[in-house]
């Protein structure tokens, strides 16, 4: 929908868009709809500066186009594109909006992919300025430069063009996340994301939501993660939190000020200080709030050191619904490769834990790592079902298709067996743009023997049904459903990897419901 509040007359405007990602759905109760907290966060502070900032999400809005086309005739000051790697194809597509409709106005981007790459970014025809890294207080240096007609050459934090070449300037020393203002979910159109199904698994159950984004970062050093990366290129610190009070005090004003009734702690890794996080579940106690709420945890918690089961029924009195903790592997030598410094008899106490206490718990695992072999991976499956049988109310996200992230050192692994890292965004657009439902297909993992892309590629397709049976959704699709269900876990009995006619049935029924229905869902 086009938002209201963007037909006003008031001056100074700034325009802060969330693309596309590259397979979009619009789904209104969606579980996994997400608030663009940074740019939540960018554009509170903006807000607080005195300009008049909306957030246009492409990601939730089905008409966020015709919001963007309706800015035209507004006295811009700029427009910020945040991406990450699988929003470049709709980014571009904006971005070259932008120019035919307001090629005057500034188009400033930021996000991960631009933080990574930004003499590339700002590089395109389509980007004046990229921001590298937080973009609070740079965003703010840039509007007040823009609104004065001053230079921007000395401001930290960004790249721009000079003379026709780009410029990187240092980079910008973090600030305490407590000296953030207030977040003003004002400048979002909130009603797109306050209703939404907080059940992951089972009935639909739509409660007023939102989202916390509480820390930056994460503490650990896995050999694959983004935040590695970022710690290292941006020269700060692995893990930054705002204090409990800063957090309950932003608690506080959801329940007032819109009546929330489930809040999702948007962290990286929300249990990463535990003073911190027992203050805040003691506060919430304390006050009363009869709230639920969601967040991300780390396996290695689950010890008598930290989640014991006193703390952990705590935690579940309080509220918590639902954690999510990435595992990878169900292979304690895949696990030391990527650093994760995580035991498994952990994960599996936190699967009793769950059970015991009523708080659901999803796994998130991958496949394809370098250095792991089939056989590791049939154990990774093992595990999945062992942590199945031990709480059916939790769920498993993938395995997933192991993504080489710039930076890490398993990208660089990825570039010297040959991978082709793209040198501009259009060229990053292209190699994403290639008609497959994920950036990162087999093709693109070198290290894979070729005799193994049957086993992949079946399991890429059919991950997701390493589900219990009752989480089978029964509608008009479940016999195709409850097919792929049996064919998976025949495949696992027999260990028999070849002949990939799941891979092409589901390809064949994708191509027939587009032309009935965009909306057909088969997960």
């Amino acid at each position: 929908m086009i938002d209201e509040r963007l037909r006003g007359d008031t001056m100074d405007y700034i325009y802060l868009i969330n693309p596309p990602l590259l397979i979009q759905s619009y789904i209104k109760d969606d579980y996994n709809k997400k608030v663009p907290v940074g740019l939540l966060s960018l554009g509170s502070v903006l807000a607080e500066a005195g300009y008049n900032v909306h957030v246009i999400d492409g990601v939730v809005d089905p008409e966020y186009w015709e919001g963007l086309i309706s800015t035209k005739d507004k006295n811009v000051l700029f427009y910020g594109i945040s991406c990450m790697t699988a929003q470049i194809p709709s980014a571009l597509r904006i971005g070259k909006l932008l120019r035919d409709i307001a090629p005057d106005k500034q188009i400033v981007w930021g996000g991960v992919h631009p933080t990574l790459f930004p003499e590339e970014t700002c590089s395109s025809h389509v980007a004046d300025v990229v921001v590298v890294g937080e973009g609070e207080y740079t965003a703010k240096e840039l509007a007040n430069a823009y609104k004065q007609g001053t230079d921007i050459g000395t401001i930290k934090g960004i790249a721009y063009k000079e003379n026709g070449k780009v410029r990187v300037n240092p980079i910008r020393e973090t600030k305490p996340l407590d000296e953030l203002p207030m977040p003003r979910y004002d400048v979002l159109n909130i009603e797109d994301y306050l209703h939404k199904n907080i059940n992951v698994s089972g009935p639909k159950l739509i409660k007023k939501s939102m989202a916390i984004y509480s820390g930056v970062g994460c503490p650990f050093n896995c050999a694959f993660c983004i935040n590695t990366v970022f710690a290292k290129k941006l020269q700060r610190e692995k893990y930054r939190s705002k204090s409990a009070e800063k957090v309950l005090e932003e608690v506080d004003y959801l329940i007032n000020e819109y009546g929330v009734e489930d809040i999702h702690f948007q962290d990286e890794l929300f249990f990463a200080k535990k003073s911190r996080l027992l203050t805040i579940v003691d506060g919430i106690l304390e006050r009363g709030y009869k709230i639920t709420w969601s967040a991300n945890v780390y396996a290695g918690y689950f010890s008598d050191n930290y989640l014991s089961d006193e703390v952990f029924e705590k935690v579940a009195r309080s509220g918590c619904i639902r954690l999510t903790m990435g595992v990878e592997s169900g292979c304690d030598r895949v696990l030391k490769l990527l650093r994760k410094n995580i035991k498994l008899d952990l994960v599996e106490r936190s699967a009793q834990l769950s059970k015991k206490f009523g708080v659901t718990l999803g796994y998130s695992f991958m496949m394809g790592i370098p250095g792991e072999t089939r056989t590791e991976v049939i154990e990774t499956l093992k595990f999945i079902n062992k942590l199945l049988k031990i709480n059916q109310n939790n769920y498993i996200l993938g395995p997933q298709l192991f993504r080489p992230y710039p930076g890490s050192d398993f990208y660089n692994i990825w570039k010297e067996k040959g991978g082709e890292e793209p040198s501009t965004l259009e060229g990053w657009a292209q190699y994403l743009s290639r008609g497959s439902s994920s950036y990162i297909t087999v093709d693109d993992l070198p290290w894979l023997p070729t005799y193994d892309y049957d086993f992949y590629m079946i399991l890429n397709m059919l991950a997701r049904y390493l589900m219990p049976l009752k989480n089978i959704k029964f509608d008009k699709l479940a016999i195709l459903r409850l097919f792929m269900y049996a064919a998976l876990r025949l495949r696992m009995r027999m260990n028999y990897w070849h002949f990939p006619f799941e891979v092409t049935l589901l390809q064949l029924f994708r191509r027939l419901s587009k032309k009935t229905s965009s909306d057909t869902n088969i997960t």
